[in-house]
């Protein structure tokens, strides 16, 4: 929950009200005015994220395709770093590759959505038009900028695993 990863009201956390009884979540949820009173407080706030509106932002789990290491021979992808399993060990070490690079890093494995490309036609696609279609993913997902953006099974079928 704290990466913004999932977020749900934990069924078994109870806390202490005014009168002495211990409550969950579900009865702060059914009035705003007892939410506003007990959402104050930090471990209610925590246990309970949905019912006190305080789930943290989604962490991006795509790679940025903007992001560069110099590593003294050259600016280097996060698509070159997920080439060979020894780069990603190596790399991916390092707490900036990871936030940069967490498909490749085998964080996580999500198309991005915002990635789009010029097909050979001209036209602007993107990871879901890829997926429609064995020819398309057999034609794209072997160029290194497309597989990156587009590693999902139903796509390119590109995620690194977090196991050497």
């Amino acid at each position: 929950m704290t990466c913004g990863l999932c977020c749900k009201d934990d069924p078994s956390y109870r806390y202490a009200v005014s009168s002495g009884f211990f409550r969950d979540c579900a009865w702060a949820a059914k009035k705003n005015s007892r939410a506003s009173k007990v959402c104050t407080r930090k471990k209610v706030r925590s246990n309970c994220p949905i019912t006190c509106d305080s789930c943290q932002d989604k962490f991006s789990c795509v790679n940025n395709n903007e992001f560069f290491i110099n590593l003294g021979n050259g600016k280097r992808t996060c698509a070159w770093i997920g080439r060979k399993n020894i780069r990603r060990l190596n790399l991916c070490s390092q707490p900036m590759v990871r936030k940069q690079c967490p498909t490749t890093c085998g964080l996580c494995c999500e198309n991005d959505p915002a990635f789009t490309f010029t097909s050979l036609t001209g036209e602007k696609r993107n990871c879901a038009w890829i997926a429609r279609r064995v020819s398309r993913k057999e034609r794209y997902c072997p160029l290194e900028r497309i597989s990156s953006s587009c590693p999902e099974e139903n796509t390119c079928n590109s995620c690194q695993s977090t196991n050497a």
